[in-house]
C-alpha cells in the first residue's frame, strides 16, 4: 500500500482517481467540437454551391431547364438541393443516405461518390439544417431505374383533374377559338377541348392547372412562367414530349435578382405550384393503387 502511494505521490495522481476519465472526458470534447467544426464547413460549402448554382440557372435558359429535370424528379427536395445535385451529380435519378440503402438490402459500390445536402431536423420549435451524405443508384449495385413514370392516358388525366374544385365543361373549341385548355378567372370555369392530341391535352391541361392554383392572385408575367414550368416539369416526368417548351427568355422577377438567395426564392415559387399539383396526383396514384389491392371477399 506504500509503494503504490508512492507512486501517486511522484506521478501527482495521489487522491485522484479519475485522471482517466478527465483525458476521455478532454478526448471526446476536442473531437465534438472537431465535428461541429467540419459540421460548419460542410454547411456553408453547400449554401456556396446553391447560391452560385442559383445564379447560373438564373441566367442560363439551358441551365434552368436541366434544374427544371432535375426538380421534377426531387419534387420532394428543397430548391437549394436540387441545385446542389444539378452541379454534383445532374443525372441521378434516386437519392437515399448510407443506412437507407443498406435497409433494402442494396449495397454501395467501393468508393462511392456522395452528394452532401442540407437536411431539416426540428429542435425546442426551431428548424436546423445539417449536411447529409447522400447516394445515387449509380453508386449501388442496384440496377438503375427509368425517370419517367408511364401512365395511361385515362389514368394521366383523372390525375390531372382530381380534387380540382373549378367546374369543368368539354367544348369543341376555346372561348378565344382555339384549341387546348384555358382557365377562365372571371367566370371560375376550366374549358376542355375534346378530342385533343395527347401532348395538346396534357401540356395545355397541367398550364391551366397551374394557373387555377395561382388563381388568387393577379396575373402577371412571372404568373404566366410559373405555370409554364409547372407545365413543363408535370409533363417531364410523366412522359409527355416537352420539346417545344423554349426557357431562352426568363422574366425579370429571375433575372433581375442580383443574389443567389433571391432566384432561390423565386425558383420556390415554381416548386410550390408544380408540388400542389403533382401531389394531388399522386393522390390519385395512392387512391387507386389501393383500390387495385383490395381483395374481393369470397362468397
Amino acid at each position: 500500500m506504500k509503494e503504490v502511494d508512492e507512486v501517486d505521490e511522484i506521478l501527482g495522481t495521489r487522491g485522484n482517481n479519475n485522471s482517466s476519465k478527465n483525458y476521455n472526458t478532454q478526448y471526446n470534447t476536442k473531437r465534438q467540437n472537431n465535428w461541429k467544426e467540419q459540421q460548419n464547413k460542410d454547411r456553408q460549402d453547400i449554401y456556396n454551391t446553391m447560391d452560385r448554382m442559383a445564379k447560373i440557372v438564373g441566367n442560363d435558359g439551358e441551365k434552368f431547364r436541366e434544374y427544371l429535370d432535375i426538380q421534377s424528379r426531387f419534387s420532394k427536395y428543397s430548391v437549394g438541393n436540387s441545385l446542389v445535385i444539378l452541379e454534383k451529380a445532374p443525372e441521378s435519378t434516386n437519392i437515399k443516405d448510407k443506412n437507407s440503402w443498406l435497409e433494402k438490402g442494396v449495397e454501395l459500390n467501393e468508393n462511392p461518390k456522395g452528394i452532401k445536402i442540407l437536411e431539416p431536423s426540428k429542435s425546442n420549435g426551431k428548424t436546423y439544417y445539417n449536411p447529409k451524405v447522400v447516394f445515387d443508384i449509380s453508386q449501388t449495385n442496384a440496377p438503375k431505374q427509368e425517370t419517367t413514370i408511364n401512365y395511361g392516358d385515362r389514368v394521366l388525366l383523372k390525375a390531372l383533374l382530381h380534387n380540382c374544385d373549378v367546374p369543368r365543361e368539354a367544348v369543341e373549341k376555346l372561348p378565344s377559338g382555339q384549341i387546348g385548355s384555358e382557365y377562365n378567372k372571371s367566370e371560375n370555369k376550366l374549358y376542355v377541348c375534346r378530342d385533343m392530341d395527347r401532348e395538346t391535352l396534357f401540356q395545355t391541361l397541367s398550364q391551366e392547372m397551374g394557373n387555377i392554383e395561382l388563381k388568387d392572385q393577379e396575373e402577371s408575367n412571372m404568373n404566366y412562367f410559373i405555370s409554364y414550368c409547372t407545365s413543363y416539369m408535370i409533363c417531364k416526368k410523366y412522359g409527355i414530349d416537352v420539346s417545344n417548351y423554349a426557357f431562352n427568355d426568363l422574366p425579370s422577377e429571375i433575372t433581375s435578382q442580383k443574389e443567389g438567395k433571391g432566384i432561390r426564392m423565386e425558383l420556390d415559387k415554381i416548386r410550390d405550384n408544380f408540388e400542389k399539383v403533382n401531389s394531388r396526383m399522386l393522390d390519385y396514384f395512392e387512391m387507386s393503387s389501393k383500390e387495385k389491392n383490395k381483395t374481393v371477399p369470397e362468397r
